[in-house]
């Protein structure tokens, strides 16, 4: 029925226009308001929207071709392959050979575009399929195409369903590949909330614990072994504990994190030293407990956001240090926000301003 009704509108959308069409395109002309009507309509609900995928571990297959010892010495470093989707236009990924890398979605999605930031003289393959049975998908590559110096978007015309793409990157002259986005055709409600949720202004443990229920596609959550810790110090020693955390993501991929725990005899994450992977400790103030708080002697819920960048793909250390005695941290975890297209605005009043697609560019003027 739905399905029914929105043919049925998007056919009296195009007729009504046509009647207009002779008459002057203003700002307040009847077919810029009519269009806007049914274009607000008929994106309140469910419908197809384009999803940045996230890569969260990339393979490189190694050339099947040996090499000498100098070749070595001058070889490529396979890591940089994360510099195309760090967010960062200004950086640039450049190799000396072609190389081959996997990219696994972690499940299947309908892979329907590519996008490509700015000009390169380089050449790239896309294909889906095993390692063995490899498939070229033709609109996907790049090869001497004319470009612009912003995003440009290469698009199957039907989706393709995969678990994973191949990306061959084939270096050709001196102007290398400076961001990559991968794009796929998926069902979802885009007025809900969910998909522009990044986790933005969250103040108590509550307020996370919330927003990671109603609002839990785009992240990840890790604990940390062992599951509590116990620390006394004294003014002459202080106590030092540590907790693991391992994460399967390359951070330049995070958007925003989050340390949350719960915590025994200490009222905010000031109130103790902490540091992550060796970085610089913090805190460690003495912060009075408000009239009408909760006694710190209870388990309170404690969050603090910190920098992606402090975290490291593969296993993290957190520590606290503390020269007071009876304190308890347990069920302490990361909490990581993956970028999906959509959620570096927390709202639009017409979430389509903000898909990322701009075959929808007739519809949003006025």
């Amino acid at each position: 029925m739905f399905r029914v009704k929105r043919s049925l509108c998007a056919i009296m959308m195009i007729t009504l226009s046509f009647v207009y069409s002779g008459c002057e395109n203003t700002e307040n002309s009847f077919t810029t308001k009519l269009e806007l009507l049914f274009f607000t309509n008929l994106s309140s609900s469910a419908s197809q929207i384009m999803l940045k995928e996230t890569p969260t571990v990339i393979s490189s297959i190694d050339n099947a071709e040996p090499k000498s010892s100098q070749d070595q010495i001058v070889s490529d470093d396979p890591s940089t392959i994360w510099t195309l989707f760090d967010s960062n236009t200004q950086s640039t990924y450049t190799a000396l050979e072609t190389h081959r890398f996997t990219i696994p979605f972690g499940r299947t999605i309908n892979l329907k575009r590519m996008k490509l930031f700015g000009n390169t003289s380089y050449a790239l393959n896309v294909y889906t399929g095993s390692s063995d049975s490899l498939q070229l998908v033709q609109e996907l590559c790049v090869n001497k195409n004319v470009l612009k110096d912003t995003w440009n978007s290469f698009q199957v015309k039907d989706s393709l369903k995969t678990d994973s793409i191949t990306l061959e990157i084939i270096p050709d002259g001196a102007t290398g590949v400076r961001e990559i986005e991968i794009w796929s055709e998926e069902t979802a409600n885009n007025n809900d909330g969910n998909l522009n949720s990044n986790l933005d202004g969250m103040k108590t443990y509550a307020d996370l614990e919330t927003s990671i229920k109603n609002y839990g596609a785009n992240i990840i959550q890790k604990s940390s072994t062992p599951n509590e810790i116990s620390l006394s110090g004294s003014a002459e020693e202080k106590a030092t504990g540590q907790l693991h955390a391992t994460i399967d993501v390359n951070p330049v991929v995070i958007k925003r994190a989050y340390l949350s725990y719960e915590a025994k005899n200490f009222i905010t994450p000031v109130s103790i030293e902490r540091r992550i992977n060796y970085l610089s400790w913090m805190g460690g103030y003495d912060v009075p407990k408000k009239e009408g708080a909760s006694t710190s002697a209870d388990w309170m819920g404690l969050i603090e956001e910190i920098n992606p960048a402090w975290l490291v793909s593969g296993g993290n250390i957190i520590e606290f240090r503390t020269n007071r005695a009876d304190i308890s941290i347990r069920n302490l975890k990361l909490v990581l926000v993956k970028d999906n297209g959509w959620n570096h605005v927390i709202f639009a009043s017409n979430p389509e301003v903000y898909d990322n697609n701009d075959l929808w560019r007739n519809y949003l003027y006025g």
